[in-house]
């Protein structure tokens, strides 16, 4: 083999090892990347499902801020009716089910309402937000003012 031949044969060599260098370097930059772990300010067990946008949760009344759902209608026999509120309840509870379920709760900067509900948003274990899928999914509206 030549002088000249051995060049271009390292030449070659070393090209072809940058490549394959550039090329891992590329497939290790575009692996997807675990996400975050959700940051939440407490976690809680939702017990009971009361309306579309309030909750029990370790015993505590939760309201969901930042929605609001249709009220449920009683019938004069004391029991639900059929109706936006009582869909909207059931759309939480399908959500939220099974029940008993951990939740994560993050708190603004006004811990209850006029009512003594603590104001909370909440979100499934995978930070999925509750409110946004009552909203998704139509079964509630955005309430900016609590």
């Amino acid at each position: 083999m030549t002088i000249q031949e051995s060049r271009i044969r390292t030449i070659a060599i070393t090209m072809a090892a940058a490549l394959v260098s550039v090329f891992f370097i590329w497939i290790f930059q575009n692996q997807p990347q675990e996400p975050e772990p959700p940051n939440f300010d407490t976690l809680c067990v939702v017990t009971r499902v009361i309306d579309g946008d309030t909750i029990e949760c370790d015993n505590v009344v939760i309201r969901l801020i930042g929605i609001d759902a249709p009220e449920i209608n009683w019938s004069s026999t004391g029991s639900r009716s059929t109706g936006p509120g009582f869909e909207s309840q059931q759309a939480l509870i399908r959500i939220l089910s099974p029940l008993p379920r951990l939740i994560g709760l993050n708190f603004n900067n006004r811990l209850a309402d006029i009512y003594g509900r603590v104001l909370a948003h909440t979100y499934l274990l995978d930070g999925e937000s509750i409110q946004q899928l009552m909203l998704d999914r139509g079964y509630a509206k955005i309430r900016e003012v609590f």
